[in-house]
């Protein structure tokens, strides 16, 4: 078994128990979301994500008994099932990590899991229920990556431990799959509904000297009033397209050049050829900077803020291939790494860090072989920046900083309560001086975003999203703002920037967080709201904008042609 965390493993970990995962959990005294210590007779041991897979599947259905169905048989033997009964059916059992499914007929008459509005209908419906007794035993497998136990054979395989009666004959058509965006979306406006509705029923009297003044509390943010929640920055519809802001033209390349094209703070990273060649431009003239040989096919590009020789920090491109990793400065400077097959290459924070099996690696600039850094073990290596490794101890708000100086001791961090009654249920990511994690307080969800550097406290956002199922942020281009469903965060600061009521934020390009309504796309720049007409693919705070027009090509506009 091994433990993934964003993307990389940890090393082995030997458990002297048989295959079946409840052993596995109980006799390792692990958690399968975050550790609670109060279970455990022993110190516990770090959290880990399971990924599971059932064989040896027994089916029972309502009016039959047991019977062993092979694995490779499941989908076809349930769609037969509701086929028979010409209702819908619902998977149920006490299997590790399984949740009750509801499964209907797609077009092609494959059984498939509903719809979550449609399976919400059938289970609120009050049907009659009959609970089989589940017969399967358990086999365990090596976590690739970082996956969700709750989630565990939801979308790879039809897990079938019963089946239940339905309503017939059911028109899918008339419901409609909400997206999880969406229906965070429904919870907030239902919490505010009844934010509202409270509100109105505690109206406060105040008396005050020379006359009686009567103060009724309806508006939102008097309901918030003890609220422990950041207040959300009021937001101003700017009524215009953002491209009227940037007047200037600087540059621009035609369609055969901007085909695959993205903006970073080192410069504009486009491909060239038959996708065997990249190149990084000035984001302010457009003049080739470097071009980078792909030795294999490309899997993802990421942005970098390198140490530099003085205090200034280097702005970079990183680029993985499949034996490959590279890092391009804006300067053009290039350095390469080859990067064995079973190892992995992370970029949580501005530096990146080479994982395998002998542990965690550095790659710097200059340097042509990993470095293999001295980490403890026990806690989940995050990130890495200028000022040294950063790792977060499971289950426990602290953070330990490990500087690069030899001469330096690495130092715990514990990360400020943000009220009384808050508990910290685990970290969400690290990096660019920056915290995320996950609280609770009187059975509501928060995200807090620390300060790295003294441990305070600088945002707590409220989330209907559980613990399980919190993800983490995702670092915006330029590495000004990161965005957390409807919230974006400044990764100077970590103050909240922007909070869009009713949808997620989409992306975030430089200190312009976006947003996807049905109204069209919209972008929040400086607390205003603009529309646009191109797409915004890229803002830099020194007042420059990339958009890509409606012929596929991509223009430089500038409000005064200051610097990119």
């Amino acid at each position: 078994m091994r433990r993934g965390h964003h993307g990389h493993l940890s090393p082995v970990i030997g458990l002297d128990v048989e295959p079946g995962a409840a052993d596995v959990v109980e006799s390792g005294c692990w958690t399968l979301e975050y550790i609670d210590p109060e279970r455990c007779e022993r110190p516990p041991r770090q959290a880990v994500d399971f990924t599971l897979s059932y064989t040896d599947w027994t089916m029972t259905v309502p009016g039959e008994g047991p019977r062993p169905v092979d694995v490779a048989e499941l989908g076809e033997e349930l769609a037969s099932v509701i086929r028979a009964s010409g209702r819908p059916a619902e998977v149920v059992g006490d299997l590790l990590g399984l949740r009750p499914t509801v499964f209907t007929l797609d077009t092609d008459g494959r059984a498939a899991p509903a719809p979550a509005a449609l399976a919400e209908h059938i289970r609120s419906a009050g049907l009659p229920q009959e609970e089989p007794e589940p017969d399967g035993t358990a086999e365990h497998e090596a976590a690739g990556h970082a996956s969700r136990a709750d989630e565990v054979g939801s979308d790879s395989a039809p897990a079938v431990a019963g089946a239940v009666e339905g309503e017939p004959s059911l028109d899918t058509g008339e419901f409609e799959a909400l997206t999880r965006s969406a229906r965070r979306a429904q919870d907030r406006q239902r919490r505010k509904r009844r934010r509202r509705r409270a509100a109105v029923l505690g109206a406060v009297v105040a008396v005050l000297v020379g006359g009686l003044a009567w103060y009724a509390v309806t508006g939102e943010d008097d309901a918030r009033g003890d609220s422990p929640a950041t207040a959300s920055p009021e937001l101003v519809e700017a009524g215009i397209d953002l491209r009227d802001e940037y007047p200037l033209r600087l540059w621009d390349l035609p369609p055969s050049e901007a085909g695959q094209l993205s903006v970073f703070s080192a410069g504009v990273l486009s491909v060239a050829g038959e996708g065997e060649t990249l190149v990084l431009r000035a984001g302010l003239t457009g003049e080739p900077v470097a071009e980078i040989e792909l030795d294999s096919e490309l899997q993802w590009t990421t942005e970098l803020r390198l140490p530099g020789e003085t205090e200034a920090a280097v702005d970079a491109v990183g680029v993985r291939t499949d034996g490959e990793f590279t890092v391009v400065t804006a300067a053009g400077d290039e350095q390469r790494w080859e990067i064995p097959e079973g190892s992995e290459v992370t970029a949580m924070g501005e530096i990146p860090l080479l994982h395998d099996q002998d542990g965690v690696h550095l790659l710097e600039l200059g340097s042509e072989e990993p470095e293999l850094l001295e980490v403890n073990p026990e806690l989940i290596t995050g990130a890495a920046d200028r000022a040294g490794i950063i790792q977060a101890r499971p289950g426990e708000p602290e953070i330990v900083r490990i500087p690069w100086s030899e001469g330096e001791e690495s130092t715990a961090l514990t990360l400020e309560t943000p009220e009384e009654g808050f508990t910290f249920t685990k970290h969400l990511a690290v990096g660019h001086g920056q915290g995320l994690s996950y609280w609770t307080a009187e059975d509501q969800g928060y995200y807090v975003v620390h300060d790295l550097d003294d441990g305070a406290a600088r945002a707590v956002l409220e989330t209907p999203t559980p613990a399980s199922e919190a993800p983490a942020w995702e670092v915006g281009r330029g590495m000004d703002l990161a965005i957390i469903e409807n919230y974006a965060v400044s990764l100077t600061s970590g103050e909240l920037e922007a909070a869009w009521d009713g949808a997620d934020f989409t992306v975030a390009l430089g200190p312009a967080a976006v947003v996807e309504t049905d109204s069209g796309r919209h972008i929040v720049l400086d607390q205003h709201v603009y529309s646009e007409t191109d797409r915004v693919i890229g803002v830099s705070p020194g007042r420059t904008m990339w958009v890509r027009q409606p012929d596929g090509s991509v223009v430089a506009l500038s409000r005064d042609r200051g610097d990119a």
